[in-house]
């Protein structure tokens, strides 16, 4: 009976096809769950020092300086057609002058603005009609509005006008 229950020994070609049972390689789990946890920490350090100082909602103590609010509005001064004869041919130029005045000065300055109109008119025709062509050719027109700025000044008082604006300047050859 004891030669029943042994097993018959396997011939060599049944021996190759088994594998033998290998131990994971611990070693290299162990490296690479390391490197992970480092990397891990670096990570989240490095997110740690660079969050913002008030980050998770914290409410503020100091608040953040707020950018001045500009409280100038702008006038439509005057549209017009005006000659110039400095180049030796007459040149209409057509103007739309603005004026940026602060919000509290703004009704004064309208009313400056209709009690004086001829003679702001007369006076606008006439800077232009002096100005050489080369005022006329500077990108921002800067000589133009000081001198545009300079003449309010003297009408309707200093400083009342911030800025002159002239968002239209177009040239036309008389015919």
């Amino acid at each position: 009976m004891a030669e029943e229950t042994k097993k018959p020994a396997p011939s060599p070609a049944e021996k190759t096809t088994e594998t033998p049972k290998r131990k994971p390689p611990l070693r290299s789990i162990l490296i690479l769950v390391v490197i992970m946890v480092v990397e891990a920490g670096i990570f989240g350090g490095l997110m740690l020092a660079m969050r913002p100082k008030d980050a998770g909602g914290a409410e503020r103590e100091h608040p953040l300086p707020t950018q001045p609010v500009d409280t100038s509005v702008e006038i439509k001064l005057d549209q017009f057609r005006a000659p110039n004869f400095q180049t030796g041919a007459t040149v209409f130029y057509d103007l739309s002058i603005h004026l940026k005045v602060d919000l509290v000065s703004k009704e004064l300055v309208s009313g400056l603005i209709d009690k004086h109109k001829a003679m702001l008119g007369d006076r606008l025709r006439a800077i232009v009609a002096e100005a050489e062509p080369r005022y006329f050719s500077e990108t921002q027109l800067t000589t133009l509005k000081g001198r545009i700025q300079a003449m309010m000044d003297s009408v309707i008082g200093e400083g009342m006008v911030k800025e002159v604006l002239i968002p239209e300047c177009m040239p036309f050859k008389a015919p």
